[in-house]
């Protein structure tokens, strides 16, 4: 998608996240790096299949920042080879309504601020 079509700025960064899913509940978070970053969502690379619709609960740790949770769902993920190993590549947007949208508006405040330097 052109960034000229995103509602919300995104960041291009390597931000330490973790994550975990209904299914994966009782494994703890796995920890991944994002690639990039917006308000409306994220995209990271992890060896978890995750499928289209499934729902993903987020811990962002962003350097110099408080630790922001999320609630998300995967919107794309897409199979990739590294260096002989079947990874994922996964899209997520997160939930902007109710008990995270203060996380949201930090986020969103947050990557404003760090694209005007």
């Amino acid at each position: 998608m052109d960034s000229e079509k995103r509602k919300n700025p995104r960041l291009e960064a390597n931000y330490i996240a973790n994550y975990r899913t209904s299914e994966s509940s009782d494994q703890g978070y796995r920890m991944v790096t994002l690639k990039n970053i917006s308000a409306g969502g994220a995209l990271f690379t992890t060896a978890e299949r995750l499928n289209v619709s499934t729902d993903v609960d987020m811990e962002l740790n962003i350097p110099g920042s408080k630790r922001t949770p999320l609630t998300a769902v995967v919107v794309r993920a897409n199979q990739v080879h590294r260096m002989n190993l079947n990874l994922y590549e996964i899209a997520v947007k997160f939930n902007v309504k109710g008990a995270y949208q203060s996380s949201i508006n930090y986020l969103d405040n947050l990557i404003k601020k760090r694209l005007a330097y």
